[in-house]
């Protein structure tokens, strides 16, 4: 540290000493003493054997807070800046509830968009496992307002308090997370696979779960008598009591993950008897090997918890565990919804290329345009098949011939047109009525009664351009104008 910033933070005419509390000036004297030259003691003081060994006699000689007060004030003088890496933590719980929320969503409107679906288990799980990872999210958030991300020292014993006391909130909530997402795999298993032995061991492994999940969950509720003392104990001034809360942490983590590989090579043994195409052999090997990297994550997580047992700077090194947790719950999520996305993207990709299609029909290149009447009829077109009179003159068109036979009560202005398309796509049945290709040449074309299908007869002569509403061998009378 400079001369300048040494007496923009000492008072002029004062010490070091009279910055600390009185416990703590003790321990900066006896190091101050031996400087060789007053005029740099800070300098001296600051250097890294003195510096940490003040710090280390404040904390034997004063109390916890007063000993964090003695370090915030020694960084200062000697201008270490102060750290925070709570923007990560942010980050990571941010992204975890937005993954988290849009993988659910998107699975459940894929499965809600299938008529024959029935939620299950499965899917309440899942459903639980979002509720619970949310919260956890946002407590993460007001954590890092309350000094998470930061060095303890930095924090008052308020921000302190609150620190531990939304810790040990957070803690609840990924319980809970995890043994929802765990079992939201193992009830999928009982959906997909029928084995009667494999479904006794899916049972068994979801009671394992839920042992173990409300152990610890009993254990974490209870660490420490009162329950208050919690987030109180670390000043030293309260009375209780705790059991090691590091053991436990440890005992869970490792149960954890040896569930994850459990649960993760159960249907292996399933997968391989199927008889399924090779695309989805695929996609289950991608689910799975997806699954295999989230318990890999475990295991870092497990790494920053032995870190974090021997820390005397919680706020700090517990960003590590936060930040591994969240990529471990929401990956989970997501994974047991990958075939999910799989329908809903193959959907909407289907979806977009019919609209395509759909555009080019009516917007694309014409080889030639026809008018007729009021409307533009393009060569192509249904309706173009239905008027066109470009027919070879020796084969009458039949493609208007069964009109006369629709039911008149299937509709009016569309009817024709229906029975045009029924006449391609759909075998009709011989009726009694003869047909044109049946009728003898000097045979009089027969009158039919349309009925209800009379005002179509003066736009059947318009578009065919034939006298009297003759089309192709049938004969339909013209109406009165006055039927116009």
């Amino acid at each position: 540290m400079d001369s300048t910033l040494a007496s923009s933070v000492i008072p002029q005419g004062l010490g070091i000493e009279s910055l600390l509390p009185e416990c703590a000036s003790q321990c900066v004297s006896a190091i101050l003493a031996s400087a060789p030259v007053a005029q740099a003691a800070v300098k001296y003081l600051c250097a890294e054997q003195q510096l940490y060994g003040a710090v280390g006699c404040s904390y034997q000689n004063c109390s916890v807070i007063d000993g964090l007060r003695s370090q915030r004030i020694v960084f200062d003088i000697c201008g270490l800046p102060n750290r925070d890496r709570g923007a990560s933590a942010t980050a990571s719980a941010v992204a975890g509830a937005i993954v988290a929320v849009f993988s659910v969503g998107v699975r459940i409107y894929s499965q809600l968009s299938r008529l024959d679906y029935i939620i299950g288990l499965d899917d309440y799980a899942l459903i639980f496992s979002v509720l619970m990872s949310v919260p956890m999210s946002v407590v993460v958030v007001f954590t890092v307002q309350n000094g998470l991300g930061k060095d303890i020292w930095t924090l008052t014993p308020e921000q302190i308090n609150e620190f531990f006391k939304l810790f040990y909130v957070g803690e609840h909530f990924y319980a809970f997370t995890v043994i929802f997402a765990k079992t939201n795999f193992l009830f999928f298993y009982l959906r997909l696979f029928a084995d009667e032995k494999f479904r006794r061991l899916t049972w068994g492994v979801i009671w394992a779960c839920i042992l173990s999940a409300v152990s610890f969950l009993v254990a974490t509720s209870v660490q420490c008598w009162p329950i208050s003392y919690t987030w109180t104990k670390w000043d030293g001034e309260h009375q209780g009591r705790c059991h090691d809360i590091n053991i436990q942490t440890w005992a869970h983590a490792s149960v954890n993950i040896a569930l994850d590989v459990v649960v993760v090579a159960m249907p292996i043994s399933q997968i391989v008897r199927l008889n399924w195409r090779w695309r989805q052999k695929i996609g289950a090997g991608m689910m799975f090997a997806v699954a295999l990297l989230i318990t890999f994550v475990s295991i870092l997580r497990l790494n920053s918890i032995r870190n974090f047992m021997k820390t005397s700077n919680p706020t700090w090194d517990i960003v590590p565990i936060s930040n591994w947790s969240f990529v471990e719950l929401n990956g989970f999520i997501f994974c047991s919804c990958m075939p999910a996305f799989r329908d809903y993207f193959r959907r909407l990709f289907v979806r977009r290329r019919r609209t395509i299609r759909g555009v080019n029909s009516v917007f694309g290149a014409r080889a030639r345009m026809r008018t007729v009447g009021n409307s533009v009829v393009q060569p192509g077109d249904r309706l173009h098949e239905l008027i066109s009179d470009d027919n070879d003159d020796n084969e009458p068109d039949h493609s208007l011939r069964d009109i006369s036979q629709v039911d008149p009560g299937i509709g009016h202005l569309s009817t024709g047109v229906l029975a045009a398309e029924r006449v391609e796509s759909e075998p009709k049945a011989p009726t009694a009525q003869p047909s044109t290709r049946d009728r003898e040449p000097d045979e009089e074309p027969e009158e039919v009664d349309l009925g209800d299908l009379k005002h179509l007869a003066p736009w059947v002569s318009v578009a065919t351009g034939k006298e009297n509403g003759e089309c192709s061998g049938v004969r339909i009378p013209r109406p009165d104008e006055s039927s116009l």
